[in-house]
């Protein structure tokens, strides 16, 4: 029986036309990494105009600090207690120019007594090509 869109997961097939494997398979990739995202819970730390911002779906208010160096560390704090009550954590360190950011997935330790893990994810832009 051949598959088909029931408008469940938007496509190009909306129509209710069979579905090829490899476009249904393309669907599932997508909808894989939106779970994943969804499973994630997000820190930022953003400049303000006088100060820095922890922003955090946990929590609905923003936490304001004077120093950048604060706020990463608030922000760092409360993603190794999130990641040790059994949670993924994605931390975004923004930049005053945000020029630049860093960004980290904090997972949870593997043992109950080991700390979690901060793991630095790599910029994700393509590197120049260089011609010879």
């Amino acid at each position: 029986m051949p598959l088909t869109n029931t408008g469940a997961v938007p496509g190009p097939l909306d129509a209710g036309m069979p579905k090829t494997n490899m476009a249904f398979a393309g669907e599932l990739g997508g909808l894989a990494a939106s779970l994943w995202e969804d499973l994630m819970d997000t820190i930022v730390v953003e400049p303000l105009a006088k100060g820095w911002a922890v922003r955090t779906d946990a929590v609905e208010n923003p936490m304001v600090f004077r120093t950048g160096r604060a706020a990463e560390d608030t922000a760092r704090a409360l993603a190794f207690k999130l990641a040790q009550a059994g949670k993924l954590v994605r931390l975004r360190l923004k930049l005053r120019n945000s020029s630049t950011e860093a960004r980290f997935v904090c997972l949870p330790p593997l043992e109950p007594q080991a700390p979690p893990n901060l793991v630095s994810l790599p910029d994700v832009r393509q590197p120049e090509i260089e011609t010879a």
